[in-house]
């Protein structure tokens, strides 16, 4: 199969042009969608004469098109009448863009999250298995939050406890449900799951990449404009000094959240802290940009035994 014109017009002053000439010319013709358009339109030996190059770059274009998962375009025969021939064209299909919407929204979730454990990629409801009434509880109270996002609801939700207690099983849990929703429903979103103190140690090799994947624009872009974003284990990225004592938050990495929350106003975080202990790592400034529209949407995790010690549980 010829790949361009140039390589059809070397062909052609070849010695054994034209027998091959004619081999390619029935392999063209025999192409199921080539085919079926000379028998639509009944076309005659000239018009199909005239409209071999439009085969041709339909059929070498074709797959090419196809492989490429940003591609939003398909290509198309189509038969001008008034003038006799056939020509190939470009054309968005429906189902392409839709291909390329899911690309930009939900398959954000696996290609653009920042885990510090990729075993909770697989958390989900189903998986989060309640050992008492209190993670009963928990998981309902995940399982209802879900549901009210997914109706529309906005504002942020907070879970606070211990670590290993089931808080990013949970938070995962929530957006992996809300992006298959809306995917199977035709309306995508964008749903990230991003570890605080992986997303800043990412940043931080990455200060002299101004155009870099985890450059500071890049990702307060892609942090801002998540429809639904979780931020998990909050303040592990600051912690506690020797005696215990909860440190406070570096002027980047407060500003950083700052610009990011500006932006938002849905966002799940989870953290091991409680509320003065975070207002002395970030200030009431923030917190209560953090706390924003959380009323009746905090969940505290007491009472619950280290669940990772079932992590194959997830």
């Amino acid at each position: 199969m010829f790949k361009s014109i140039s390589d059809a017009i070397v062909f052609k002053n070849r010695p054994d042009a034209s027998a091959r000439a004619e081999e390619k010319r029935i392999e063209i013709l025999s192409n199921p969608i080539v085919e079926r358009m000379c028998l639509e339109h009944m076309l005659t030996d000239r018009q199909i004469d005239n409209s071999m190059n439009a085969f041709l770059t339909y059929i070498s274009q074709k797959d090419k098109l196809k492989s490429d998962p940003l591609n939003e375009y398909d290509v198309e025969l189509f038969f001008m009448k008034e003038y006799g021939y056939v020509v190939a064209n470009l054309v968005t299909t429906e189902a392409m863009k839709n291909r390329k919407l899911e690309y930009d929204t939900s398959d954000k979730l696996k290609r653009e999250s920042i885990l510090s454990d990729k075993r909770i990629e697989k958390a989900t409801f189903e998986t989060f298995i309640p050992q008492g009434a209190k993670e009963l509880e928990a998981l309902k109270f995940a399982q209802e939050a879900a549901n009210d996002y997914r109706f529309g609801k906005t504002g942020n939700l907070l879970m606070t406890g211990k670590a290993g207690t089931g808080k990013s099983h949970l938070a995962m849990s929530i957006i992996e449900y809300l992006n298959s929703t809306f995917r199977n429903y035709g309306k995508y979103k964008t749903v990230l799951f991003v570890s605080v103190v992986e997303l800043f140690e990412r940043m931080k090799e990455s200060f002299d990449e101004e155009e870099g994947k985890y450059s500071t624009k890049r990702m307060r872009d892609i942090l801002s404009n998540a429809d639904y974003l979780v931020l998990d284990d909050l303040g592990a990225e600051t912690g506690k000094d020797r005696n215990g004592n909860v440190k406070r938050a570096s002027d980047w990495c407060e500003k950083f959240l700052s610009m990011v929350l500006e932006a938002r106003e849905t966002t799940i975080f989870t953290t091991n802290y409680n509320g003065e202990e975070l207002t002395k790592m970030y200030g009431q400034r923030l917190v209560s940009r953090i706390l924003e529209g959380s009323y009746g949407n905090t969940f505290v995790f007491e009472g619950i035994k280290d669940k990772r010690r079932r992590i194959n549980e997830v």
